[in-house]
C-alpha cells in the first residue's frame, strides 16, 4: 500500500503547479483537447489471424516457421486469457521465433521458457508445436509496396520536417505534438491538399488554430 501510494502522492501538487504553467502559456485549452481525445481510445482486440505476423521475427520465416508461430501464437494467446496475465509475460515473442525456426528443439533448453514455464504449460506447448508442424505452409500475404516519393517530394517532406523542427523549438513543444508526421508525409506528396487534411480527425483544434498558417506559410 506505501509503494502504491507513493506512486500518486505528487499528482495533485504537480497537477496544480502544470495547471498554472498551462495557464499561462494559454494552452489550458490544448490538454483539455488532447484529453477529451484520449477518453474516447476505446481498445480494439488483435486479429487473431494475422496478429502472429506482427511478432518480431516473423518475417524471416518460411511458410513451415509461420505454421508453427501461428499455433503457438494462438496457444499463448489462450494461456494468457486463461491465466488472466498479458501475452508476453506467458511466453516472450522471441521464444516463440525461436520454436518456430527450431521446433524440435528440447524445450528444457529453449530460451524464455526454463524450468518453471515448461512444468506450467509444457504439455500444451508441446500440443501446439505438433499443430503446427503438421499444419500446412501459410503463403505470406502480399503486401502492396508504396509509391516511392519523387526527389521534389522528398526535398518537400525535409523542407515540412524542418519547419515543424523549428517551430517545436519556438514553442518549447516536441515537435511530433505540433503536426501529425502523416500528415505531413500527405503534404508533400499532395502540398496543395491542406485544406483537406484540415477536415481530417488527426488535426487538433488548437493545430488549426495555431499551426495552420504557418503550416501554409512553409508549403507556399
Amino acid at each position: 500500500l506505501e509503494y502504491a501510494a507513493t506512486d500518486v502522492r505528487h499528482l495533485l501538487t504537480m497537477q496544480k503547479t502544470l495547471g498554472k504553467r498551462l495557464q499561462a502559456l494559454g494552452r489550458t485549452a490544448w490538454v483539455t483537447e488532447e484529453c477529451a481525445r484520449i477518453e474516447e481510445v476505446r481498445y480494439t482486440a488483435p486479429n487473431l489471424e494475422t496478429a502472429y505476423l506482427s511478432v518480431k521475427g516473423a518475417k524471416d520465416l518460411d511458410g513451415h516457421g509461420l505454421a508453427v508461430l501461428q499455433s503457438l501464437f494462438l496457444f499463448r494467446e489462450k494461456e494468457a486469457r486463461r491465466r488472466q496475465r498479458p501475452p508476453f509475460m506467458v511466453l516472450p515473442g522471441a521464444t516463440l521465433i525461436f520454436l518456430a525456426i527450431n521446433p524440435e528443439a528440447n524445450l528444457s533448453e529453449v530460451p524464455g521458457l526454463g524450468q518453471s514455464g515448461l512444468k506450467r504449460f509444457g504439455q500444451g506447448l508441446r500440443q501446439a508445436l505438433h499443430n503446427g508442424k503438421t499444419a500446412p505452409p501459410i503463403h505470406r500475404p502480399h503486401l502492396i509496396k508504396a509509391i516511392r516519393a519523387s526527389k521534389e517530394q522528398a526535398q518537400r517532406l525535409i523542407r515540412l520536417k524542418e519547419w515543424r523542427t523549428s517551430l517545436g523549438s519556438s514553442l518549447s513543444l516536441d515537435p511530433s505534438l505540433l503536426w501529425p508526421l502523416t500528415s505531413l508525409e500527405r503534404l508533400a506528396k499532395e502540398p496543395d491538399t491542406l485544406s483537406v487534411e484540415l477536415t481530417s480527425d488527426e488535426i487538433r483544434h488548437w493545430q488549426r488554430d495555431v499551426v495552420a498558417s504557418s503550416l501554409q506559410a512553409c508549403l507556399s
